[in-house]
């Protein structure tokens, strides 16, 4: 029995793209059936760490220092904290699939890029 080795057009821990499929977190899709991939983007939601901010505002009019500066900090803390979520949608006949979420928009740009590169390369 000969085994078929392919070329890979991006490979690491989780993610494995070839011409004929594509494998990611363990789930593999035959490139042939991949009919779109996209990246999609979701900036974090700022609701929650504006409200502790303006409760400490609110706070400061009181003169409740000790509250103001704890719900101030803690509002700031998870402003900056948070990350924009980068995704890539693999569409097949099926639907479309929430393949990978990556807080690098690199990283997922790079996947898309070979994904579209597989499709191209299987004719």
């Amino acid at each position: 029995m000969s085994v078929v080795t392919q070329e890979a057009i991006f490979s690491d821990a989780s993610v494995f793209v070839s011409s004929t499929r594509v494998i990611i977190s363990g789930t593999t899709y035959p490139t042939a059936n991949i009919t779109s991939v996209r990246s999609f983007s979701r900036e974090p939601s700022r609701t929650g760490p504006g409200v502790l901010i303006l409760i400490g505002l609110i706070s400061l009019i009181t003169r409740a220092w000790g509250v103001a500066f704890i719900f101030c900090a803690a509002g700031v803390t998870w402003w900056v904290l948070q990350k924009t979520a980068f995704t890539v949608l693999i569409g097949t006949a099926g639907g479309e699939h929430q393949a990978l979420n990556s807080n690098d928009g690199k990283y997922v740009d790079g996947i898309v890029s070979a994904i579209n590169e597989a499709i191209v390369a299987r004719g």
